[in-house]
């Protein structure tokens, strides 16, 4: 039995005492459920000490159960023991501050969880300063969900600064938590720092444009960060023009997501002008009911050329003498031209370490010819 699933049920003592002693003798259980049911009051605890005996389980996921701070101290006290469980996800539990302190205090310690997830806790500013000690502390963490809770500018600067240093967390959900322009710039601080962050999601908050324009300045210099979501987040046309001034010298982002804003045509225009300057991103949202067809196409057009690998051509500095040669071949191996700027890039870079003494004399279109094999 690799799952285990309940859910729309109520949960005694003595089930739970079931289920603990179940947990502890089943033998390949990797997965736990427990979604939408009653926990009955002091329930919580044979269940948690089965988990915590049992050294299969991957993923546990408690629900919308309302364990409430009872249940927060128990799963503490779990995690402190349990070296198996690797994903937890805990949403909709009403945990508060002092839960999710008992919870980071069960993982400061564990090296096993990489995955953890606390939306709609109504976790606020204490919840993140506990979030910060623990950041600071553990290097198993791989991906923190904290969205939809209560957070605000303070608790989302206690977060950025326990993540300035930490050097494991690659995903941070903090969406929809009351954050506005002075938690972008604690963001964007710790952005200046942090090397290992590579998702950032900001939807549902008030950043505004000044906080667009914090965060895209930032990362002209940070090239950790690959998915950036400012999803709605009261942003007009001049925080996608502070944007698109900033696109050409970012060097890390791969996708912007900018839907659900207040960006026109005027907006979307500025981005395009951007575009056409960064070889990286490979996907941006804008809404597309905002935006003139002829603007649309051309961002789908240099999207395109930028998932092809156009960067390629820029940082190679080709010979002009190989290209007659590669348009050659497209009428037999109409392939040719997306294997080298796809599959394999490194075959078109001219190497002067690499020179054969029989090539060294000849012009450099012959040169790459030799290389790659296109000389017929």
């Amino acid at each position: 039995m690799e799952e285990f699933s309940l859910r729309h049920c109520t949960i005694c003592r003595k089930s739970s005492e079931a289920l603990g002693e179940l947990l502890q003798v089943v033998a390949r259980t990797q997965e736990f459920r427990l979604v939408d049911c009653q926990v009955l009051r002091g329930a919580i605890g044979p269940l948690m000490d089965g988990i915590a005996r049992n050294t299969t389980l991957k993923r546990l996921y408690l629900v919308n159960n309302e364990l409430s701070t009872t249940g927060a101290f128990a799963m503490g006290s779990m995690l402190r023991k349990n070296q198996a469980i690797e994903e937890l996800f805990l949403c909709e539990n009403s945990f508060g501050d002092e839960g999710c302190y008992s919870i980071c205090q069960g993982l400061r310690d564990n090296n096993t969880v990489r995955i953890i997830d606390l939306r709609s806790n109504g976790i606020g500013y204490q919840g993140a300063k506990s979030f910060k000690s623990l950041l600071s502390a553990n290097q198993a963490l791989k991906k923190v969900i904290l969205g939809s809770n209560e957070l605000g500018n303070k608790g989302c600067a206690a977060l950025a600064q326990g993540l300035k240093h930490n050097k494991t967390v690659r995903a941070l959900d903090l969406s929809d938590n009351e954050i506005g322009e002075a938690g972008s710039k604690a963001l964007a601080s710790m952005l200046a720092t942090n090397q290992s962050l590579e998702e950032l999601n900001l939807s549902l908050n008030q950043i505004g444009d000044a906080g667009a324009t914090t965060l895209a300045h930032v990362l002209e210099t940070n090239v950790a960060l690959k998915w950036l979501s400012v999803r709605r987040n009261h942003i007009s046309n001049d925080g996608a023009s502070a944007f698109a001034r900033k696109l050409p010298s970012m060097r890390g982002l791969k996708e912007l997501i900018m839907i659900k804003n207040a960006i026109d045509h005027k907006g979307a225009a500025s981005l395009l002008k951007g575009l056409q300057f960064n070889m990286e991103l490979e996907y941006l949202h804008v809404e597309d009911k905002n935006l003139s067809q002829p603007i649309l196409r051309e961002i789908v057009h240099w999207i395109r050329l930028n998932r092809s690998g156009r960067r390629i051509l820029r940082v190679a500095g080709l010979d002009l003498g190989v290209w007659p040669h590669m348009l050659c071949k497209v009428s037999e191996e109409p392939d040719v031209v997306y294997h080298f700027l796809q599959e394999k890039p490194d075959l078109l870079l001219l190497s002067r370490k690499r020179k054969s003494p029989t090539s060294e004399s000849l012009p450099p279109s012959q040169q790459i010819e030799r290389q790659v094999g296109l000389s017929s």
